[in-house]
Parts: structure tokens; C-alpha cells; sequence
């Protein structure tokens, strides 16, 4: 799911990669943004070789659309959508394009394809989700490994005290900073703004406002 059916390079390299790239997007968003791509409703089996038929039957002239309408086909037969929607009449459909080359093409035409780039976009939407929610899931268990192992050895990463913050409800102790600081803050003087993260962010704003 991670890689989308694509086992090119070592499982361990993966996961490696993955951590190294987004583990800190991970422990900035929520669960749902994980979750939020949408899965629409692919054609089934049946009405995928129907939509294939239909298109096959449809009579063209010449010699380029009825050789590109027919790799299109040997696209759909294989299952290779990415393709089918970056190349050939599929392409043009999938853009709202009504003109192949120099060829105008048929209101039959357009019908029978879309179906077929609907399904495509589909499978590929749903891969997508797919690769989302699975790269999630090993982030959460990478996650929680990695917080055992800091806490087993009593340690915390600069990011940590950050993100320790930023979760708390600082706007509701702002008193009881005052307090600790025996000074009310006046003014924030912040070096390189443009730096600051989000979760730092959080942590600043109750001050600012």
C-alpha cells in the first residue's frame, strides 16, 4: 500500500525515507487529515467490460484514432490507468478536450470513454488513499516505538519540548506563567519569524494575542 504496488527499492530504505520525510508533518496533523482523500465508487467488473465493449464498437475512420482508441483498450485490459489518462484519446476526455490532434472527435466517442476515465480516475484516487492511510499507520507505529525508547532512556529531542507545548493549554495558565515569570509579557521580539513552525506558533500565539 505504501508504495502503491511498486517494490522497487528495499523495505527498509522505505520506511527510512518515509520517517525521515514526513515524521514531523505526522506529529504536527490530526488522524483525519490522513484519512480525508476521497474513494469514489469504481465501475464493477461487469459494467468495466461493458464500458470496454461499448467503446470498442464504436466505428472510426482513418488510422490514427482507431490505433490510439485501440491502445487505450489494451490500457484498460491491463489495468494501467496512470497511462490511460496521460496519453492517447483518454487524455484529451479526462481534460474536457473535444479534439484529438486535428480530429474532431464524436459525441459517441466522448461517452464511451467517460465512463472509463471515471473508473480510471478512480482506481487512482483509491490508490492514492491507500498509500495515505497505510503511510499513516506506520508513522503511528514508528511513533510509538520511538516515544517507548525516549522514555525508557528519560529523553527528549528539542522538537519534543515544542510539541509538548504546543499540545498544552497554555492560554488557560497564562496567570500561572505570570506568576513564574513575577513579570506580565509587553512586548515579543521574535528573530527570524519566517523560521517558525506551526507547533511553535501555538505555543507563541496565547502571548501575542
Amino acid at each position: 500500500l505504501l508504495t502503491k504496488g511498486d517494490a522497487a527499492r528495499s523495505v527498509s530504505q522505505q520506511i527510512h525515507d518515509l520517517v525521515k520525510d514526513l515524521y514531523s508533518l505526522y506529529t504536527e496533523t490530526p488522524e483525519s487529515a490522513w484519512k480525508c482523500v476521497p474513494r469514489p465508487k469504481p465501475l464493477a467488473p461487469a459494467e468495466l467490460a461493458k464500458a470496454a465493449e461499448t467503446l470498442a464498437a464504436i466505428p472510426l475512420s482513418g488510422k490514427q484514432l482507431p490505433e490510439t482508441r485501440d491502445r487505450d483498450l489494451d490500457a484498460v485490459r491491463v489495468e494501467d490507468w496512470e497511462s490511460l489518462l496521460k496519453k492517447g484519446i483518454a487524455k484529451k476526455v479526462f481534460e474536457g478536450a473535444d479534439v484529438f490532434g486535428r480530429t474532431r472527435l464524436s459525441d459517441d466517442l466522448i461517452q464511451a470513454y467517460q465512463p472509463l476515465v471515471r473508473h480510471a480516475k478512480a482506481m487512482l484516487l483509491g490508490q492514492i488513499a491507500s498509500q495515505t492511510e497505510a503511510t499513516w499507520h506506520l508513522l503511528q507505529r514508528f511513533d510509538e516505538a520511538y516515544r517507548q525508547l525516549k522514555d525508557e532512556r528519560r529523553a527528549l529531542r528539542f522538537e519534543d519540548v515544542t510539541r509538548c507545548l504546543a499540545g498544552a493549554d497554555v492560554a488557560a495558565r497564562l496567570e500561572d506563567v505570570v506568576f513564574r515569570l513575577d513579570a506580565r509579557v509587553a512586548h515579543l521580539l521574535l528573530d527570524e519569524f519566517q523560521d517558525t513552525s506551526p507547533p511553535q506558533w501555538r505555543v507563541l500565539s496565547p502571548f501575542a494575542r
